[in-house]
């Protein structure tokens, strides 16, 4: 969902051609900002457009609901490659604070733990150009 209705072109883009969207979120993480709205929009109007219920939270509490959908919102505002750097330096924190303290990954406390979650995500979003050829053009 990290990339529903991606228009094909970057923020940068969107920014400098005074977008839709770079109007609407004043040009902070526009596309990622998007594609988190358009992914709730699809969770909680799936009926409604005549599709088949996708609502993955509709069992859950709603004080449950908030805390996956805010989740899910920092996630894929990660993938927004303006924090790029911050998010490296960060992690890298993360790591050396792991070592001097002796912790392993499952004694990190919850910040730090969301924090390199979504650091993966948007590993993964940036990883195409490392795959091989064949590979990488498949999901171009």
């Amino acid at each position: 969902v990290h990339d529903i209705g991606h228009p094909g072109t970057n923020n940068l883009y969107q920014i400098n051609a005074k977008t839709d969207l770079a109007i609407m979120y004043d040009g902070k993480s526009c596309l990622e900002n998007m594609h988190a709205a358009k992914t709730f929009q699809l969770i909680l109007n799936s009926e409604k457009n005549g599709c088949c219920n996708i609502n993955v939270l509709e069992s859950l509490s709603p004080k449950q609901k908030n805390q996956i959908r805010n989740k899910m919102i920092q996630a894929i505002l990660a993938t927004d490659m303006s924090h790029h750097f911050s998010s490296v330096s960060c992690v890298e924190k993360i790591v050396a604070e792991m070592r001097i303290q002796n912790l392993s990954w499952s004694g990190l406390n919850q910040i730090y733990v969301e924090t390199v979650m979504n650091f993966m995500l948007h590993l993964a979003d940036i990883s195409n150009p490392g795959k091989p050829l064949k590979v990488a053009k498949h999901w171009a």
